[in-house]
């Protein structure tokens, strides 16, 4: 009798710390996203969302559209296609369901981070230039990536695949993150630990020579639009990059990891930090892969021992704090 009195308390307070999670994140999502006027802040709209509001009213004006088939179906992004349309149709304002799509966004990212580290020092590792862009920016992509960490969330369930291709429809970018995972595993079931982020570190140059010389003979052959599109786009200077390489050596140095989850994740986020740097020295476009990983490289940076933890953190603050200034001063000018 009185273990089940103890069962029934325990799925009480576990449906209240739930409960309050979910609120948290709301509160969270709500504030970074509609009370912070990031735009006056900084002192322009972000690229990215103009070009998403055309296409917005382009579609909503039913102006013709590529048709796709054959293997570049894959390439359609059709999901993101018709989240525009409705957008188009239900929001007067399509900036506000631009916005909507940010705090889904943020909200999925967050349930995936709250989770896993303490929610006070992620929420404030979160809010970096480079995180901020991506989520009221970058909107296809910040929703495209948190799809596939709910995927990961129910990996050992059949709809997870449903969830992935769900991530790939609305944006195709998400096939480099899919391909990353699924060599990791492979490398992880094969290799003892330290050999699995060494490998990561190999594979994140191997990546960047094929976005290089690679990726655009690809695109080109199933005839998308994106094709080119790499060498259009600025990389980052390595000074930039730098910081997050030598996280990713800490890492592979000093973190202690227990389970299979949390290799993964860690060597998930060794490479893209690594390929950032390796992008930068090749001229190659990788900040979005830092940014994306954000949340994972918090989590990954949870697992080192309590020094070289509070050491990251502090220098992770620092970077941070010179982010914004670099920003804020290169939108005054």
């Amino acid at each position: 009798m009185k273990t089940n009195q103890k069962e029934i308390q325990k799925k009480i307070f576990n449906s209240i710390d739930n409960f309050m999670l979910f609120v948290l994140i709301f509160i969270y999502s709500y504030l970074f996203v509609y009370t912070i006027p990031w735009v006056d802040i900084i002192g322009h709209d972000f690229a990215d969302l103009r070009n998403y509001l055309e296409r917005i009213e382009y579609l909503r004006m039913g102006l013709p559209e590529r048709e796709f088939s054959g293997i570049s179906i894959l390439f359609s992004e059709y999901l993101w296609k018709y989240i525009s349309i409705l957008i188009g149709e239900f929001f007067d304002n399509h900036r506000a369901g631009l916005y909507l799509v940010s705090f889904t966004s943020l909200s999925l990212y967050s349930f995936f981070t709250f989770r896993r580290v303490n929610i006070l020092l992620a929420g404030i590792l979160l809010l970096t230039p480079m995180f901020l862009d991506l989520i009221l920016g970058q909107i296809r992509m910040s929703l495209a990536f948190p799809t596939l960490l709910m995927a990961y969330e129910l990996r050992e369930k059949k709809i997870s695949f449903f969830v992935l291709v769900v991530a790939v429809f609305i944006h195709t970018g998400t096939l480099i993150f899919i391909g990353t995972y699924f060599i990791l595993k492979y490398i992880e079931n094969r290799f003892e630990y330290k050999k699995l982020y060494k490998y990561a570190m190999f594979w994140a140059f191997t990546m960047v020579i094929i976005m290089k010389y690679g990726i655009d003979i690809i695109l080109t052959a199933v005839n998308s639009p994106k094709a080119n599109y790499s060498s259009l786009i600025e990389s980052s200077s390595i000074s930039y990059s730098l910081p997050w390489f030598l996280i990713a050596l800490v890492l592979i140095a000093k973190a202690t990891y227990e389970t299979s989850q949390e290799r993964i994740i860690v060597a998930f986020s060794i490479t893209m930090m690594s390929f950032f740097l390796f992008a930068s020295i090749f001229g190659v476009y990788g900040q979005r892969y830092v940014a994306v990983s954000i949340p994972l490289i918090i989590i990954s940076i949870s697992y080192l021992p309590k020094h070289y933890k509070q050491a990251t953190i502090l220098a992770l603050l620092l970077y941070q704090f010179l982010q914004f200034k670099y920003w804020f001063n290169m939108t005054l000018v």
